[in-house]
């Protein structure tokens, strides 16, 4: 979570009743949803779909440089799912098989430690919830075990 969104949860969290202990460690963040074109077998066939999206209107399209599979188009990535699925349709009724994956990149992600009052314990993630018309990604896992010093 980014570290204003750890600040607030944390706020939260004591409000609730927790003692709540921020860490920082380098891993995974979620960046939005990217939709792609990963079907075309060659180069050509990848050129020849940019060239059929250019003419239908859609132009901030790419292949993508050194992918695994080769000749996969980018078709943008997107922090509203309707917005994705709009262009995954888009895409499709030109006659193209687009797809929607998360699209992550590595950074400091800040984790909330708290001990719970009670083993089993669940806490309320709508505590989280401070602006209704913003999605809160939230992950609860167990904190890891602590190293003897």
């Amino acid at each position: 979570m980014l570290f204003r969104s750890a600040s607030q949860a944390q706020a939260s969290l004591r409000a609730a009743g927790f003692e709540p202990r921020q860490r920082m460690e380098q891993g995974e963040i979620w960046a939005g949803y990217w939709v792609s074109v990963q079907s075309l077998a060659t180069r050509e066939a990848a050129d020849a779909a940019l060239k059929t999206l250019a003419a239908s209107g859609i132009a901030d399209v790419y292949v993508m440089p050194g992918s695994d599979p080769p000749n996969v188009l980018s078709l943008g990535v997107f922090s509203d799912y309707q917005r994705a699925q709009r262009r995954v349709d888009e895409v499709r009724a030109i006659g193209l098989t687009p797809r929607i994956d998360d699209r992550k990149r590595a950074g400091s992600v800040y984790w909330i430690d708290v001990d719970l009052h009670e083993p089993g314990q669940l806490i309320d993630s709508s505590i989280f919830q401070s602006d209704p018309r913003k999605i809160t990604r939230l992950e609860m896992r167990a904190c890891p075990a602590a190293t003897a010093g």
